[in-house]
């Protein structure tokens, strides 16, 4: 460049590779829009909305029309916007609830039943006592892990035909690999979908399966309206992506904050 010194020329160019830089991390880090934060209660007591969303949920997540995410610091997921949400945990993992109405530690701490629209996502751990949760489900759907089920039955905890093995007989199946599978529960029967807080009713739930490289378990299970229905991808999608395989113990927070307790 004529007439300029060579440090302006380095500044100049320094500043052009991190204003480009800057640009390009800010547009794949910006936080969702819609973010509402999530109060939980559990083994030790009652957890407070997060005032930011956990650094861990700050990828891209492609949010359709009317949706927002829902977070606590453990677990994320879209669902409708203007619906409740609330968080439970214990040794065995977390679990994250949304629905359309008021949700609590009170009505959901005695298996409070969810008849109508919700959704649940949940992580139990292979390493505690959610490894009971995690043999079962291997023993549905994923044959190649049996030998964790195994270990499990050997401890004589829980008898052994409390592990069956095959998918459960309504439910149709599509399997993702050797640790992953989506399912759908038809409307009036009992399958993935029920093994839940949601309840049969006429409407499918709709979900996934999938084990991690740490043996948690991580499940969705969604029934929404008929109208969002066009959505169910994204949100399977969008749940993957929040809650998949990263390690389980991450838990520095971000910076953006919560739309408040629902």
């Amino acid at each position: 460049m004529p007439g300029l010194a060579p440090s302006r020329i380095h500044r100049l160019v320094a500043g052009t590779v991190a204003c480009i830089a800057c640009h390009v991390c800010g547009a794949r880090a910006a936080p969702p829009p819609d973010f509402t934060a999530c109060a939980s209660d559990g083994q030790v007591g009652p957890v407070a909305a997060p005032v930011a969303l956990a650094s861990k949920f700050g990828m891209f997540v492609r949010i359709p029309a009317g949706f927002a995410l829902y977070a606590t610091d453990q677990l994320a997921i879209l669902a409708p916007q203007g619906w409740r949400c609330f968080g439970l945990y214990g040794s065995d993992g977390d679990t994250l609830i949304a629905a359309p109405e008021l949700l609590s530690y009170d009505i959901l701490r005695n298996g409070g039943a969810l008849s109508g629209p919700a959704i649940q996502m949940s992580r139990m751990r292979g390493d505690t006592s959610g490894r009971f949760d995690v043999a079962r489900a291997i023993a549905r759907f994923f044959p190649d892990h049996m030998t964790f089920t195994a270990h499990v039955i050997a401890e004589d905890i829980e008898p052994a035909g409390a592990f069956p093995r095959g998918p459960y007989p309504a439910d149709t199946m599509h399997s993702n690999g050797p640790e992953d599978v989506t399912f759908t529960t038809p409307g009036g029967a009992q399958g993935m979908g029920t093994a839940s807080r949601l309840i049969a009713n006429p409407a499918p739930i709709i979900g996934f399966v999938h084990l991690t490289p740490e043996n948690d378990l991580v499940t969705l299970q969604v029934r929404v309206p008929s109208a969002t229905r066009r959505d169910l991808q994204a949100m399977l999608d969008g749940a993957r992506g929040l809650n998949g395989d990263r390690p389980r113990n991450t838990e520095k927070t971000g910076s953006v904050q919560g739309a408040g307790l629902q």
